[in-house]
Protein backbone atom coordinates (compact mmCIF):
# COMPACT_ATOMS: atom_id res chain seq x y z
CA UNK A 1 0.00 0.00 0.00
CA UNK A 2 1.54 3.54 -0.93
CA UNK A 3 1.28 5.36 1.38
CA UNK A 4 -2.13 4.62 3.15
CA UNK A 5 -2.30 2.60 6.60
CA UNK A 6 -4.48 -0.78 6.29
CA UNK A 7 -7.94 -0.23 7.96
CA UNK A 8 -8.48 -2.61 10.75
CA UNK A 9 -10.21 -5.81 9.66
CA UNK A 10 -11.41 -8.14 12.03
CA UNK A 11 -10.47 -11.54 10.81
CA UNK A 12 -13.47 -14.00 10.66
CA UNK A 13 -11.84 -15.86 13.31
CA UNK A 14 -12.05 -13.32 15.90
CA UNK A 15 -15.48 -14.57 17.78
CA UNK A 16 -15.68 -11.36 20.18
CA UNK A 17 -17.51 -9.32 17.91
CA UNK A 18 -19.93 -7.05 19.46
CA UNK A 19 -22.66 -5.58 17.85
CA UNK A 20 -21.96 -2.20 16.97
CA UNK A 21 -24.24 -0.31 14.51
CA UNK A 22 -20.97 1.05 12.74
CA UNK A 23 -20.09 -2.33 12.04
CA UNK A 24 -19.75 -3.22 8.30
CA UNK A 25 -19.22 -6.85 7.38
CA UNK A 26 -17.26 -7.90 4.56
CA UNK A 27 -17.73 -11.37 3.03
CA UNK A 28 -16.25 -13.04 -0.80
CA UNK A 29 -18.11 -16.00 -1.65
CA UNK A 30 -15.29 -18.06 -3.28
CA UNK A 31 -15.14 -20.30 -0.32
CA UNK A 32 -18.66 -21.13 -0.27
CA UNK A 33 -19.94 -24.22 -2.21
CA UNK A 34 -23.48 -23.12 -1.63
CA UNK A 35 -25.28 -19.81 -0.92
CA UNK A 36 -26.53 -21.80 2.20
CA UNK A 37 -23.65 -22.29 3.45
CA UNK A 38 -22.78 -18.17 2.91
CA UNK A 39 -25.51 -17.30 4.32
CA UNK A 40 -25.50 -19.31 7.83
CA UNK A 41 -22.50 -17.58 8.00
CA UNK A 42 -24.02 -14.49 7.54
CA UNK A 43 -27.36 -15.15 9.88
CA UNK A 44 -24.62 -16.24 12.37
CA UNK A 45 -23.49 -12.44 12.35
CA UNK A 46 -26.84 -11.01 12.32
CA UNK A 47 -26.69 -9.36 8.82
CA UNK A 48 -29.60 -8.04 7.29
CA UNK A 49 -28.40 -6.63 4.21
CA UNK A 50 -25.60 -7.56 1.75
CA UNK A 51 -24.36 -4.75 -1.01
CA UNK A 52 -23.38 -6.76 -3.97
CA UNK A 53 -20.21 -4.57 -5.32
CA UNK A 54 -19.43 -6.53 -8.32
CA UNK A 55 -20.00 -4.38 -11.56
CA UNK A 56 -21.55 -7.18 -13.49
CA UNK A 57 -23.27 -9.77 -10.48
CA UNK A 58 -23.14 -13.03 -12.62
CA UNK A 59 -21.12 -16.22 -11.42
CA UNK A 60 -20.69 -19.80 -13.42
CA UNK A 61 -21.37 -21.26 -9.40
CA UNK A 62 -24.55 -22.17 -9.08
CA UNK A 63 -26.77 -19.65 -7.19
CA UNK A 64 -24.11 -16.63 -6.92
CA UNK A 65 -25.48 -14.80 -9.98
CA UNK A 66 -27.63 -11.49 -9.06
CA UNK A 67 -31.17 -13.26 -9.18
CA UNK A 68 -30.51 -16.53 -7.83
CA UNK A 69 -28.31 -14.56 -4.84
CA UNK A 70 -31.22 -12.31 -4.15
CA UNK A 71 -33.66 -15.13 -4.40
CA UNK A 72 -31.58 -17.07 -1.81
CA UNK A 73 -30.79 -13.84 0.47
CA UNK A 74 -34.74 -12.94 0.21
CA UNK A 75 -35.80 -16.56 1.69
CA UNK A 76 -33.44 -15.71 4.67
CA UNK A 77 -35.13 -12.42 4.82
CA UNK A 78 -31.89 -10.61 4.02
CA UNK A 79 -32.02 -7.71 1.81
CA UNK A 80 -30.14 -7.72 -1.80
CA UNK A 81 -28.88 -4.53 -3.26
CA UNK A 82 -26.41 -4.46 -5.98
CA UNK A 83 -24.18 -1.38 -6.16
CA UNK A 84 -22.46 -1.70 -9.78
CA UNK A 85 -21.26 1.99 -9.38
CA UNK A 86 -19.05 -0.02 -6.71
CA UNK A 87 -17.97 -2.44 -9.09
CA UNK A 88 -14.26 -2.82 -10.65
CA UNK A 89 -14.38 -1.91 -14.83
CA UNK A 90 -13.51 -4.84 -16.79
CA UNK A 91 -10.00 -3.31 -17.73
CA UNK A 92 -9.36 -3.31 -13.63
CA UNK A 93 -10.16 -6.61 -12.90
CA UNK A 94 -7.46 -7.79 -15.90
CA UNK A 95 -5.09 -6.34 -13.80
CA UNK A 96 -5.95 -7.88 -10.60
CA UNK A 97 -5.76 -10.68 -12.65
CA UNK A 98 -2.73 -10.39 -14.08
CA UNK A 99 -1.23 -10.62 -10.99
CA UNK A 100 -0.44 -6.75 -10.17
CA UNK A 101 -2.39 -6.62 -7.10
CA UNK A 102 -0.44 -3.01 -6.23
CA UNK A 103 -1.41 -1.12 -9.65
CA UNK A 104 -4.65 -2.86 -9.82
CA UNK A 105 -5.70 -1.17 -6.50
CA UNK A 106 -4.24 1.99 -7.29
CA UNK A 107 -6.14 2.24 -10.50
CA UNK A 108 -9.31 1.08 -9.09
CA UNK A 109 -9.01 3.97 -6.07
CA UNK A 110 -8.80 6.72 -8.90
CA UNK A 111 -12.05 5.29 -10.56
CA UNK A 112 -13.70 4.98 -7.01
CA UNK A 113 -12.61 8.46 -6.32
CA UNK A 114 -13.21 10.10 -9.41
CA UNK A 115 -17.03 9.84 -10.15
CA UNK A 116 -18.12 6.77 -7.40
CA UNK A 117 -16.47 8.34 -4.28
CA UNK A 118 -20.62 9.23 -3.29
CA UNK A 119 -20.70 5.65 -3.29
CA UNK A 120 -18.88 5.04 0.01
CA UNK A 121 -20.51 7.94 2.09
CA UNK A 122 -24.11 5.98 0.90
CA UNK A 123 -22.30 2.60 2.15
CA UNK A 124 -21.72 4.50 5.44
CA UNK A 125 -25.06 5.78 5.73
CA UNK A 126 -26.57 2.36 5.09
CA UNK A 127 -24.68 0.49 7.89
CA UNK A 128 -26.85 3.27 10.04
CA UNK A 129 -29.99 1.19 9.11
CA UNK A 130 -29.63 -1.96 9.38
CA UNK A 131 -26.40 -4.71 9.89
CA UNK A 132 -24.75 -5.03 6.52
CA UNK A 133 -22.39 -6.74 4.41
CA UNK A 134 -20.43 -5.80 1.24
CA UNK A 135 -20.25 -9.17 -0.73
CA UNK A 136 -18.20 -9.63 -3.94
CA UNK A 137 -16.27 -12.80 -4.89
CA UNK A 138 -12.87 -13.03 -3.58
CA UNK A 139 -12.70 -14.11 -0.12
CA UNK A 140 -10.01 -12.03 1.03
CA UNK A 141 -10.59 -7.89 0.65
CA UNK A 142 -6.75 -7.19 0.49
CA UNK A 143 -6.70 -9.11 -3.04
CA UNK A 144 -9.46 -7.43 -4.28
CA UNK A 145 -11.40 -4.17 -5.18
CA UNK A 146 -13.61 -4.32 -1.85
CA UNK A 147 -10.31 -3.92 0.12
CA UNK A 148 -10.20 -0.79 -1.64
CA UNK A 149 -13.75 0.57 -1.21
CA UNK A 150 -13.14 -0.68 2.48
CA UNK A 151 -9.69 1.79 2.83
CA UNK A 152 -11.60 4.69 1.43
CA UNK A 153 -14.73 3.96 3.63
CA UNK A 154 -12.45 3.85 7.36
CA UNK A 155 -10.45 7.09 5.53
CA UNK A 156 -13.58 8.58 5.61
CA UNK A 157 -15.76 7.56 8.30
CA UNK A 158 -13.15 6.02 10.66
CA UNK A 159 -15.90 5.44 13.20
CA UNK A 160 -16.68 2.49 11.21
CA UNK A 161 -15.21 -0.92 12.21
CA UNK A 162 -15.54 -3.77 9.58
CA UNK A 163 -15.21 -7.75 10.20
CA UNK A 164 -14.38 -9.96 7.66
CA UNK A 165 -16.42 -13.00 7.93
Amino acid sequence: MTGRRAPSIRSRHDDRVERNPRTLWTIGYERFPTPGQMIEVLEGAGVEWVIDVRALPQSRRRGFSRRALQDHLADAGIVYEHRPGLGNPAPLREVFKAGRLEEGREAFREHLLGDHAWGIDDVAARIDERPTAMLCLEDDPALCHRGVIIEELVRRHPDVRVVRL
